[in-house]
């Protein structure tokens, strides 16, 4: 009985936004609108609020609000933390210049990157983490590092659910994206955050200089994809299924 009403409500959910502008309802701070919304959207994923720092939907202004909401402070665990909480999708070694996509699709680091030193990354490592609505979606540093350069790449808003991830070629360099490169001892470590259905934007720091381990360094306002680019030589065994901010989700290699 409960899976029949949190599908109605999703299918409700999804006509609200879809007819009327998301960007104004999502950002909308009236009770008579935002309530229903924040009260649907909890109900329909489940979601928890013990983990937050605001532990009651009326402490949430909008949908927007809600979505962004923050969570208490985390323990930082030792090696590469997830920067976020999500699903890893695919890892493991860049071919080249070309990373796994899906069974059968690649994508490659020109396209997606759009840097002047894609070469860089050739060879590395490659972690792609998903965040479904439910998630966190703030992001943090998974290790101290220096901001050296921060872009953002004008594109579409496609959804990044397995069925897009599957069947649409290319779809991280399709969509739009933040490109963030740090450097950490000497090697590149690259974080994307690329934008899905019903983002419209990403909020992220343009500020270059030192973060620590934990600070945070960007947002979205829907369901979205980390990417994790490491340079060859920075680490060693990524670990794979779910993950959770703060947590470790790779070692650095022994030399670092």
């Amino acid at each position: 009985m409960l899976s029949k009403l949190r599908f109605a409500l999703i299918v409700v959910l999804l006509l609200i936004l879809i007819v009327v502008n998301l960007q104004s309802i999502a950002a909308s701070t009236l009770p008579i609108i935002s309530k229903p919304l924040i009260y649907g959207f909890k109900t329909i994923y489940g979601i928890k609020l013990e983990d937050y720092k605001r532990k009651s939907i009326s402490d949430y202004m909008s949908l927007n609000d809600f979505f962004t909401r923050e969570i208490e402070s985390r323990v930082m665990e030792d090696g590469v933390v997830s920067p976020v909480d999500g699903k890893i999708l695919q890892r493991g070694a860049i071919d080249g210049l070309a990373m796994i996509q899906a069974k059968g699709k690649k994508f490659t680091l020109p396209q997606f990157l759009q840097v002047d030193d894609p070469a860089r990354m050739e060879n590395g490592d490659f972690v792609t983490i998903y965040l479904a609505p439910y998630n966190y979606h703030r992001v943090h540093m998974p290790c101290d590092g220096t901001l050296i350069a921060v872009k953002q790449i004008a594109g579409q808003s496609l959804p990044v659910n397995m069925f897009a991830v599957n069947n649409v070629s290319g779809l991280y360099s399709v969509n739009e994206r933040v490109v963030m490169v740090f450097d950490v001892n000497g090697y590149y470590m690259i974080l994307v955050l690329v934008g899905a259905l019903f983002v419209d934007s990403i909020d992220y720091t343009t500020k270059l200089g030192a973060y620590k381990k934990g600070d945070e360094v960007g947002k979205f306002n829907f369901g979205s994809t980390v990417v994790m680019l490491f340079e060859h030589g920075l680490v060693k065994n990524i670990m794979k299924g779910t993950v959770h901010m703060g947590r470790t989700i790779a070692q650095f290699q022994a030399n670092q």
